[in-house]
């Protein structure tokens, strides 16, 4: 856009740095019933908002990359492994090389480690179950390669992409942690995993998603804007839209 600087307000340039779609019923199929969260993570401080996570829910955090989003995603995940009944989660992280492949193992060994424990018969993995969960949802995530013993380091990068999504799904979390891992992944690769995540989450899984693209957020019932290290804006439902995203980003005072 090109506009004059007089008359130009504030508001009217957030107006201008973006869009994003408008939400796709994220209440409906949802119980109207108000119930206790899965995670209640408290801030740093009182500028720093408290976090709630209910069954079912997809949580976003939005705001300026490298405001303390994936620090306070990664301290969530943590505690919830520490909790006296420890919650089962899986992160999934944006970073597919240092963080997320295991880059000599094939898809299958990358997809079932994180469900060791479950494939255990009489003290030892069993080989036919992992190979069946592998198959399973390498299929249900249409992950293209000739078998599941491929390399996983032979694949596009949506499709290497897709196998950590597997793990976290083929495993027993009740909460995943998405660490803004669609960053660069091909739009036809986003959209699949978008529906599959509505549809995990309408089967009461619950998500925590970190996001720098502001499409992805139109998927959440609420999210939670980051500035200078802290949650500072509370946005739900149809409130989620750019200009209220961008003032708290921004530190505007009108959100």
């Amino acid at each position: 856009a090109e506009r004059a600087t007089a008359g130009l307000s504030r508001a009217a340039l957030v107006e201008l740095m973006g869009s994003i779609e408008r939400p796709r019923d994220r209440s409906a199929g949802k119980a109207s019933s108000v119930q206790a969260p899965v995670i209640r993570h408290a801030g740093r401080d009182t500028a720093d908002l408290t976090i709630e996570v209910g069954k079912g829910e997809i949580i976003g955090f939005a705001g300026l990359d490298g405001h303390g989003q994936r620090e306070r995603l990664r301290a969530m995940f943590y505690a919830a492994r520490r909790q006296r009944e420890a919650l089962p989660g899986a992160y999934v992280a944006g970073d597919r090389g240092s963080e997320g492949v295991f880059s000599l193992w094939s898809i299958a060994d990358n997809l079932t480690i994180r469900s060791l424990n479950a494939l255990t018969r009489g003290g030892m993995i069993s080989g036919a179950a992992a190979r069946k969960l592998a198959e399973t949802w390498s299929e249900r995530l249409k992950v293209k390669a000739p078998s599941i013993d491929t390399p996983i380091m032979s694949l596009s990068g949506g499709n290497q992409q897709k196998v950590l999504f597997a793990r976290a799904l083929a495993s027993d979390a009740e909460v995943i942690f998405l660490d803004d891992p669609m960053r660069g992944v091909d739009v036809g690769t986003k959209q699949e995993v978008y529906r599959l995540i509505r549809a995990e989450a309408e089967n009461g899984r619950a998500f925590v998603w970190y996001t720098t693209e502001l499409e992805e957020l139109t998927n959440c019932e609420r999210i939670y804007v980051f500035r200078e290290g802290r949650a500072v804006t509370r946005l739900e439902d149809e409130a989620i839209e750019t200009g209220r995203i961008l003032q708290a980003s921004f530190g505007g005072d009108h959100v």
